[in-house]
């Protein structure tokens, strides 16, 4: 990745919404190229690629599947819906699932799936030191 798309991915903040404004509508306002994050009725939804994923649901099925396969509070599982948007190893996977996905909606428990696979093929057990 590089620095300007650091940079930017750093940047992301998740925007409220006026009360009007409905996620089709902020759908198709958002430019396909721009990470675009904002929050909607209580719900936070980032677009980018002509797509739109749930980060509030998507919060919710990391912590399910850590806490399922024992690493509760590990991990990307810590980091909160306005993190998820701007960690640069996150936004890494998300652009694979933003791009592997064929409908308008990328599914959060899928990439949910893709981050805790992603983490575990990066963690290294490491013997202590006696």
């Amino acid at each position: 990745m590089n620095k300007t798309s650091d940079e930017k991915v750093k940047n992301t903040v998740i925007r409220k919404e006026s009360k009007e404004v409905s996620v089709d509508d902020v759908f198709k306002s958002a430019r396909p190229e721009i990470w675009t994050a904002r929050e909607i009725n209580g719900t936070k939804y980032l677009f980018f690629g002509g797509k739109k994923l749930d980060i509030t649901e998507l919060k919710k099925q990391i912590g399910q599947l850590y806490t399922r396969k024992g690493y509760t509070n590990y991990g990307y599982s810590k980091l909160s819906e306005s993190d998820l948007v701007r960690y640069p190893k996150v936004k890494d996977v998300l652009t694979k699932c933003f791009s592997m996905e064929y409908g308008e909606t990328v599914e959060p428990k899928t990439v949910a799936e893709q981050l805790f696979n992603n983490e575990l093929n990066e963690f290294t057990w490491k013997p202590e030191d006696y």
